[in-house]
């Protein structure tokens, strides 16, 4: 509300890229319900594509005319989410994957400032069994759920950190940590 008694509500603006986890469910419709159910106005758009990691993205927001590229200047968000490919941030830091995806993620960030947004990263989950059978990353390394999530964090922590450290202000978004708490609790 603002002082010459006219009603003002509260708006909240969230463009969010990702792949799968972002895009099914249609994620970012729920989170707009919910910021609109807690009497904020919300917008929440989304750009996805199954598979896609970080570095996808990049290349996205870099091409001019991309869809990627307007919807993150055709509007004044307030925040920007980053959601990785499932895998890559549980990978050895070395591997060019990761490297790949972590240096999407200063540069969409460093876009993302300089737009005069936020960026969060959205911290993804292990999966239930951890990786089973051969995987496309040659890595035998997330054996079981508590392993690869705990993986996934360091590896999301480590995207914020070089985030940071470019100059950039970022939030996480532990998603992965709710889903741990649940897997260890419930399941």
């Amino acid at each position: 509300n603002s002082s010459n008694g006219t009603n003002t509500t509260a708006s909240l603006s969230v463009l969010m890229y990702g792949n799968s986890y972002t895009s099914a469910n249609s994620l970012h419709t729920l989170v707009e319900d919910v910021v609109d159910s807690a009497g904020i106005n919300g917008t929440v758009d989304a750009n996805s594509g199954g598979g896609m990691d970080l570095g996808d993205h990049r290349q996205n927001i870099a091409t001019s005319g991309n869809q990627w590229n307007t919807s993150l200047r055709g509007s004044d968000w307030d925040y920007v989410v980053l959601q990785d490919q499932s895998q890559i941030p549980s990978l050895p830091t070395n591997d060019t994957n990761w490297q790949a995806s972590k240096s999407g993620a200063v540069d969409i960030s460093t876009e993302v400032e300089a737009e005069g947004s936020e960026t969060v990263l959205f911290m993804t989950w292990g999966r239930r069994s951890g990786e089973t059978g051969p995987q496309w990353h040659q890595y035998n390394i997330n054996q079981n759920f508590t392993i690869m999530q705990q993986r996934l964090e360091s590896g999301y922590i480590n995207y914020h950190d070089n985030m940071t450290a470019a100059g950039n202000t970022v939030w996480m978004a532990p998603v992965g940590l709710a889903f741990a708490h649940i897997h260890d609790h419930v399941m």
